[in-house]
Formats: structure tokens, sequence, C-alpha cells
């Protein structure tokens, strides 16, 4: 079981979140899975009715949010593989290679950051970028950075080559932490107490031959590899590297009503469209490209949908217009939202033949137009969950759809 979120790090419970006058800290942010699951995830509910009136598909979604110990795998390899597909495509558009770069401030300055001030952060650095000459970017935004000494525990207990994902990895474990506790004699209680709050980006870059300079704001450097190159020359090195990335991502917690988007692309790359420049057997061969490093030492290998969005093997949701071929159409197509719409739906019913079918399918569709109009329930909950309702008549059928 993933720990709750530890709120004491925030240290000021019973203060609103101001975006221009709270001091951030470590218990603004969080990294991918390390949150709650919502009550609402992987619950089944009714998505479409059948026009026969005697039959449903029962979906069962995924919250697909950042935070979710349940669903993060599959949002981190969606987002890997939509950034890797549009980098690659860009790249075969342009001929050129990425380079990889980080902007980071001093300490001073993370001391006492707001998020206003963290956002002009990354403003400054991008326009900094691009006065350098850069003229196209995928960013990432990383609010921690592992303490020295607990690196240093981590290499004497996993080896001298541990690599910085491979830090993530062990300090994300929970039960590391007593291991690196007995090692180092200290009393750390979350994986939160191995980190620093310092806030840096990661920068996948274009051109690749670009030198970039920062200045006394922002330090901007252009990473190396062990073999002295500086872009990425292979699918397999933009998928890697994009993915060790967003694994400890910062996402963006306990700021009231506040967003910040950890991942984005700038410059030539945004509203850049691939299939204005490729073609579709151009873009499904760099979809499978990057599928293929993704699936490599999987059990359960990812797939892409007909909506082109990843999703697991076997579990491929079928698309709407499937779905109204096969007589299912979306439970909203039978809400009354004026009196044509009323009267259309009353003769739909009275023409459902089964009579148990009929009244059933009027509760399912009166219930779900009370909680349409039910504004105490978030909008993420307002569904048919299955569990709410009464039991079907035995003449009613319900298929299970995995979205």
């Amino acid at each position: 079981m993933q720990p709750e979120l530890d709120f004491d790090y925030q240290a000021r419970n019973d203060e609103i979140f101001d975006p221009k006058s709270s001091v951030l800290n470590t218990g603004n942010f969080t990294v991918p899975g390390q949150g709650q699951k919502p009550d609402y995830c992987h619950m089944p509910f009714i998505g479409y009715l059948h026009s026969s009136g005697n039959s449903a598909i029962e979906m069962i979604v995924s919250c697909k949010l950042w935070r979710c110990p349940s669903c993060y795998r599959l949002k981190v390899d969606s987002e890997v593989f939509k950034y890797a597909v549009l980098l690659e495509c860009y790249s075969l558009v342009t001929g050129d290679r990425p380079f990889r770069a980080v902007a980071s401030m001093s300490n001073d300055q993370a001391y006492n950051l707001t998020l206003e001030d963290l956002r002009a952060f990354r403003r400054n650095a991008k326009d900094r970028l691009k006065r350098s000459g850069v003229t196209a970017g995928f960013k990432l935004d990383h609010p921690f950075r592992i303490k020295k000494r607990v690196q240093k525990a981590i290499r004497a207990l996993c080896g001298e080559d541990t690599t910085s994902g491979g830090f993530w990895d062990y300090i994300l474990n929970p039960s590391s932490i007593d291991t690196i506790n007995n090692y180092l004699e200290t009393d750390f209680k979350s994986w939160r107490d191995l980190v620093n709050f310092s806030p840096h980006v990661h920068y996948l870059l274009f051109p690749g031959h670009q030198k970039i300079t920062g200045d006394k704001n922002i330090v901007l450097t252009k990473l190396q590899a062990n073999d002295g190159s500086y872009t990425l020359d292979s699918v397999r090195d933009v998928v890697k590297h994009i993915r060790y990335l967003i694994t400890h991502c910062g996402i963006l917690v306990n700021a009231g009503k506040s967003r910040f988007e950890p991942a984005d692309v700038f410059g030539d790359l945004h509203n850049w469209k691939p299939e204005e420049y490729l073609t579709p057997e151009e873009i499904q061969d760099i979809q499978s490209a990057v599928l293929h490093v993704l699936n490599e030492k999987r059990t359960k290998p990812y797939t892409v949908g007909e909506d082109g969005e990843l999703c697991y093997l076997g579990e491929e949701a079928p698309s709407n217009e499937k779905l109204r071929d096969l007589g299912y159409l979306p439970i909203n197509d039978f809400i009354a939202y004026d009196e044509f719409t009323g009267e259309c739906l009353d003769a739909w019913l009275k023409s459902i033949k089964n009579q148990s079918n009929a009244d059933y399918v009027y509760y399912l569709v009166s219930e779900y137009s009370r909680i349409l109009k039910d504004d105490t329930i978030p909008q993420k909950k307002r569904r048919l969950f299955l569990g709410d309702l009464r039991d079907p008549p035995d003449s009613f059928k319900i298929t299970t759809l995995n979205v």
C-alpha cells in the first residue's frame, strides 16, 4: 500500500495557497505514483446504452492521474510515447537531432520561491534559450534533488556505478527508508526527507549543434554523454532519456486550484502537427519504433489504440464510431435537454418491447440526469457508478469495457 501524502511538509495547514505569496517547499510537489488513488478510479459505471434498450456497456476507466499509484505507470509511459513520437517526427522532418540541457537557479532563489516566481523562472529560461538560437524544445520540471549524503549512502549500498535513475528507483521504494536510516543512523520518515527542494528544468532542444549561455540568474548547461556526444542520436536514446526524466518529474499538490503542467513543448514544436509534414506510414513507423523500446522487458506489452493513445495490449477501447455501428450510444445522448429531446426520449422508451428493460432504462436515464444537475458532485464523479445503482432485470445485459 502506498503511504498517504504527507501534509506535514506543507507546514502551513491553515493558510490558503496564494501563487504570488505562498513560499513553496517539498510539500507542494510530489512525483508520479506517490499520491492518492481517487475513489472513482477503476470504479465501473454505465457509459453507453443500446438503441434497443436491452443492454448497456459497463466502463472501467483509469483516472490516468500522475499521482495515482494504480495509474501512474501508464500515465508516465503515455507521456513518454507522446513526446518521443513528436520529437522523432520533428527530427525526421528537420534532419536534426535534439541535445540535452538543464536550467538551474541558485539555492537562495529556491529558498524563497513562490509559484509565480517559478513560472517566471521557466519563462526567462525559455526566452534565454531562444535568444541563444534554440528553435524548438521539450521541457520537463524537476522540483527535487537527492541530498548528497543520501547519494553517497545509496552508492555504498548499491554500487558506485548507480545512476541518477537508480537513485530515484531506490528512494521511492518504501522499504529503502529503513536501509538508509540504518546506514546513516538517521530517522527519515519519507522519501521527501531524502531530497532538497531545488527546482530545475530539463530540456531536449533543437538544433543539436546550438551553443547556449545563461546569465547571473539562470544557469544553463548543455549536457554531454560519457562518449563525448551532445545529441541523442537514436529513438532508443530519446525514449530512455524522456522516461528517466518523467519518472520523477514534479507534480504540483497542496496548491489550491493552481495548475502547473510538468511537461510541454515550445518554439516551433508548439502546435506542430506531424501529419502536416509526414505520411501516415512514416508516423506509424516512428510509433512502432518508440513502442518497441517501451515494450522491452515488459510482461504486459503496450499497443496503440484507434485514438493514437498508448494502451495495454488486449485492452484497446473501440471508438465511438465503432460502438455506434454496434448500436451503442453514449448515455449523454439520452438526456432530455429541452421539450423536443424530451419527446424523443419518451417515444424511444415506449418503443422498448421488454417492459422490465424499459423501466430500468428509464431509471438509469433519470438517475444520470439527476447526477448531472447536482453541483455538489465533483465533475469527474458525475457518472452512473454500478455500485450506486439497483440491480438490472435478468433480461438486461451489461457488457464490460476497459478504457
